[in-house]
């Protein structure tokens, strides 16, 4: 993305800021949730460029399900929230950015959230679909199809970038992890139907994330950071 142009959704780990470029842009906004991701697309719109580092981070992973989900449901409120703040005024974000990374940006900043809250609509859709088979034959068949291919072929997109990273980092997949891909994914959509819900009833409670918890974690001097 970088390489590219494109407008880069920061990440919360491992930034370097020019400290005079954080105070012409008034810093991180005190109310999105993932303020890193607002902050990056805001430097695109504002003129900056964000490059990338050739180097690693090694961020540890939650490790409860408990965990994992108040950080996942964080994050896609926040996604929500970064796509409302940029995407509430279409023309001035063409103005500022032009018409490609101004569809970039949107993209960007939906693609995960839209995504996630469908695809429970979409098995719905098609349950419906096969139950109805036999007695609306011909009318429901396209439908059936059209909801089944959309599936499929987000599932092989999906397990492609998934087989892909991996082989780039030496990561070696077993066949026994394929499985918790599909259940990562049924979360994910949960995940974010629980942020839609707090999005409208609690916008800017923070879930915390405590790190340092595994034993490699607090064998570093920085081990006990929150994010």
């Amino acid at each position: 993305m970088a390489a590219a142009g494109f407008p880069i959704p920061l990440g919360g780990t491992s930034n370097h800021f020019r400290k005079e470029t954080l105070e012409a842009i008034f810093g991180w906004d005190p109310w999105n949730v993932t303020e890193d991701a607002d902050l990056g697309l805001r430097l695109a719109r504002l003129g900056y460029s964000v490059a990338d580092l050739p180097s690693s981070t090694f961020e540890e992973a939650p490790n409860t399900l408990n965990s994992w989900f108040s950080q996942r449901t964080r994050w896609m409120k926040g996604w929500m929230q970064t796509a409302l703040v940029h995407c509430r005024n279409p023309l001035n974000l063409v103005a500022e950015v032009g018409f490609r990374k101004a569809l970039l940006v949107l993209l960007i900043s939906t693609n995960a959230v839209v995504s996630s809250l469908l695809h429970p609509l979409l098995l719905i859709v098609i349950g419906v679909c096969v139950g109805a088979y036999e007695m609306f034959h011909s009318s429901v068949s396209l439908s059936l199809w059209v909801m089944g291919a959309i599936l499929l072929l987000s599932g092989v997109i999906c397990l492609a970038l998934l087989i892909e990273g991996s082989r780039r980092r030496s990561i070696s997949l077993k066949w026994s992890d394929f499985p918790l891909f599909f259940i990562h994914s049924v979360l994910v959509m949960a995940a974010t139907w629980w942020a839609l819900i707090e999005l409208a009833n609690a916008p800017s409670l923070w879930r915390k994330t405590a790190h340092g918890l595994t034993k490699a974690s607090r064998t570093r001097p920085d081990s006990r950071s929150q994010k």
